[in-house]
C-alpha cells in the first residue's frame, strides 16, 4: 500500500450526547509510598510527552497537561498498515512513534510527516521511548536511536514473543510464554532474569523499587498477581487468584490496581490483601485502568448491552461515582488529562469525558476501530486503529 499522511481539516462526526450514571496471599507486597503516580520519572517524556503506553512506569495513564474539551477535527492521519495497530503510539519532543505488525515509524506530531521507518518481521505491542532510544520487542528486544531508527543495539534471548516498559535505565521485557527479564538500556546486556510458569501478557508497572505484574496459566484462566524487587530480581510476592486478569495493573501511592475476574480490586501492598473490591454490578473491565484525581477508570467492551461502556470508580473505597453509555465497547486503556477522561471504542468513536462527572464533552469518528490506549501531548490526542492509520485529533 501507499503509506503516507493526509492533512484533514474534518469536523467532528456525531453530535454530543452523555448518558450519565452514576484465593489466598502468600507472601506480602512491599513498597513505599511515592509521589502521586508512584513511578519515579518519565525518562525522556517531559512534563508534557507521552513516552510509553499508559505514559509513566507505574501506568496511570495520566497526562501532564490538558487536551481537547470541545469539539475536535482530524489534524492528520498516516496510513501505517493494512491491518491492525494495536500497539498505542508516544510521543516524545515533537515526534510520534507508532507500531504494528511491520514495523515502527516515526512521524513529525505537527504535520504528520514521516521522519523514517523501519520494517521488522516480528509484530510489536508496545513502545517506550527514553533518553534519545526507542525501545520495544519485535522478534528480539531492540533499542533504536531516535534520530533516524538505526539499531543501537538488540537482545535476542527471546523464546517467543513479549512486551517491553523501560523505567530507570531498565527495560523490563515480559514473555509470553514465561518469564521476567531485566536488561540495561545502555548496553542491552541482561541484568537478571526471573522464570515463570505461566506467560506474563503485559509489561510490568513499576514503583518505588518494585515491579508489578500478571500472570496468566492459558488452561482454567487462574491467574497471579507477582511483586519482584527490581534491584535484585527476586520475587516479593505471588497472590493467587482462581478468576481470570486479564490486564496491567495500575500502582498509585502504595495501592495496587488490577482486574481480577468480572471485578476491579484495589490491593494494599503491605500485605497483599484487598483493600477493597468494586461496587457489587458495576461492569466488568476489559480495559487496564487510569488513576487522577482520586479516582480509577477504565473501560466496558460490552458493546449494544444496558452495562456502562466507561466507568469511574472512588479511588479508595472501589464505590463507582459515574457509568457513561457509549456506542462501542472499550478495549484501550482511558488516559486522563486536566478534568478530562479520553478513550476509543471498537466501532471508531473517540470520546472526551467530563472527569467528574462523565458527562460527554465532545465525540469524533475516525476510521477503523479503536483498540488501544491513546496517547496525549501538547493539547493533541494520538490515535490508532484497526484500519492501520494513526490520526492527530485537535481542538476544532
Amino acid at each position: 500500500m501507499d503509506r503516507g499522511t493526509t492533512r484533514r481539516r474534518v469536523l467532528r462526526i456525531g453530535g454530543i450526547g452523555c448518558a450519565v450514571g452514576a484465593a489466598g496471599c502468600m507472601g506480602s507486597l512491599s513498597s513505599s509510598d511515592g509521589d502521586g503516580g508512584g513511578g519515579g520519572p518519565l525518562g525522556g517524556g517531559g512534563p508534557n510527552g507521552w513516552p510509553r503506553a499508559q505514559r509513566d512506569p507505574a501506568a496511570t495513564g495520566r497526562a501532564g497537561g490538558s487536551g481537547p474539551t470541545s469539539s475536535v477535527e482530524t489534524d492528520w492521519t498516516y496510513d501505517l498498515s493494512d491491518g491492525y495497530v494495536l500497539t498505542p503510539p508516544v510521543v516524545v519532543d515533537g515526534t510520534v512513534y507508532a507500531g504494528d505488525s511491520e514495523g515502527v515509524a516515526a512521524l513529525d506530531a505537527e504535520s504528520g510527516d514521516e521522519q523514517w521507518r523501519e520494517e521488522f518481521d516480528g509484530s510489536l505491542r508496545y513502545l517506550s521511548v527514553v533518553d534519545d532510544r526507542l525501545y520495544f520487542e519485535s522478534d528480539g528486544v531492540r533499542a533504536l536511536d531516535v534520530a533516524d531508527g538505526s539499531e543501537v543495539w538488540r537482545y535476542d534471548e527471546v523464546a517467543e514473543r513479549g512486551s517491553v516498559t523501560v523505567a530507570d535505565g531498565t527495560a523490563y521485557l515480559a514473555e509470553w510464554n514465561g518469564g521476567l527479564v531485566a536488561i540495561d538500556t545502555e548496553s542491552g546486556e541482561r541484568d537478571w532474569s526471573l522464570p515463570t510458569e505461566h506467560g506474563i501478557p503485559h509489561p510490568p508497572a513499576v514503583a518505588d523499587g518494585t515491579a508489578y505484574f500478571v500472570t496468566r496459566r492459558v488452561e482454567d484462566a487462574a491467574s497471579h498477581l507477582v511483586a519482584v524487587d527490581v534491584e535484585s530480581g527476586e520475587e516479593s510476592a505471588r497472590v493467587e487468584r482462581s478468576t481470570a486478569t486479564n490486564h496491567r495493573p495500575t500502582v498509585v501511592d502504595g495501592t495496587v490496581y488490577h482486574q481480577e475476574g468480572y471485578e476491579t480490586t484495589a490491593m494494599s501492598p503491605s500485605d497483599g490483601e484487598r483493600t477493597w473490591t468494586n461496587d457489587e454490578g458495576a461492569p466488568r473491565p476489559t480495559s487496564s485502568f487510569a488513576h487522577a484525581g482520586g479516582r480509577v477508570y477504565y473501560g466496558n467492551a460490552r458493546s449494544g448491552s444496558t452495562r456502562d461502556q466507561a466507568v469511574a470508580l472512588d479511588a479508595s473505597s472501589g464505590e463507582q461515582v459515574w457509568g457513561s453509555s457509549l456506542d462501542g465497547g472499550v478495549k484501550g486503556s482511558p488516559i486522563v488529562g486536566d478534568g478530562s477522561v479520553y478513550l476509543g471504542t471498537t466501532d471508531g468513536t473517540v470520546y472526551g469525558l467530563d472527569a467528574s462527572s462523565g458527562e460527554t464533552l465532545w465525540q469524533h469518528s475516525v476510521e477503523g476501530s479503536v483498540r488501544a490506549s491513546l496517547a496525549l501531548a501538547d493539547g493533541r490526542l494520538y490515535v490508532s486503529t484497526s484500519e492501520g492509520g494513526v490520526h492527530a485529533l485537535a481542538e476544532a
